[in-house]
């Protein structure tokens, strides 16, 4: 059982990457983990953060998150598997230049492009992911995410501040090279598709994929 504090700089930093920001302190964070086994994990935590986002700098958000892993044991499939939740809540609404109106009519007719999704200060996350081991050397991996996303378009859009449910489901493979030492060398690929609400269809398409190749080293 673990209790854990932070205070650190909750902005983000500007364009000058290569300097040292200042150190405000002005954020806060804490977590409480559990393990009552040595094959299962959990954690709770919240964060207050200042201005975190440079587009708009007046707007804090309150952040939440709670996990749970599990680490199989024994010489079979060994699968490990995370699921996860996350919250993000804004102090405000973002900003949208679609003007308030009072009649749906006006609305329609300012804004007759706006989907049936509403701008909201809550934005959730949830993720599962597994991997299970195939035999000596060759792993495999899943992972799928659902999660409420704004600021799809640019600023400037009367689209920006709204919520959009975004979902993407991942599966891949790593072979691990059988080398000897404390590093584990691993070439693998993967892919992935996104889960799209039909609005987005013309700005992202209608189901993006994606693919790549990699390869890893980790400490044994």
């Amino acid at each position: 059982m673990k209790i854990e504090a932070s205070a650190f700089n909750g902005h983000e930093p500007d364009a000058a990457r290569w300097n040292f920001e200042r150190p405000r302190f002005d954020s806060g964070a804490a977590r409480f983990s559990l393990n009552p086994r040595p094959w299962l994990s959990a954690q709770v935590s919240a964060a207050e953060l200042r201005a975190p986002e440079s587009l708009h700098p007046s707007l804090d958000v309150r952040r939440y998150t709670a996990s749970v892993s599990y680490a199989g044991t024994g010489d079979g499939l060994r699968p490990r598997a995370t699921v996860a939740w996350g919250r993000n809540v804004r102090s405000a609404l973002l900003p949208s230049t679609c003007p308030l109106l009072t009649t749906r009519a006006a609305f329609v007719a300012s804004c007759a492009a706006a989907p049936p999704y509403a701008p909201s200060r809550v934005l959730d996350a949830f993720l599962a992911e597994a991997t299970v081991r195939l035999r000596g050397h060759d792993a495999a991996f899943v992972r799928a995410e659902h999660v409420h996303k704004d600021e799809l378009f640019a600023s400037a859009d009367p689209l920006h501040n709204r919520v959009f449910p975004v979902a993407s489901v991942q599966a891949g493979y790593r072979y691990e090279l059988p080398f000897r030492g404390p590093v584990s060398w691993g070439l693998g690929a993967s892919g992935a598709v996104a889960l799209l609400p039909e609005f987005l269809a013309a700005e992202y398409g209608r189901r993006p994929l994606s693919y790549w190749i990699f390869a890893d080293a980790r400490l044994r």
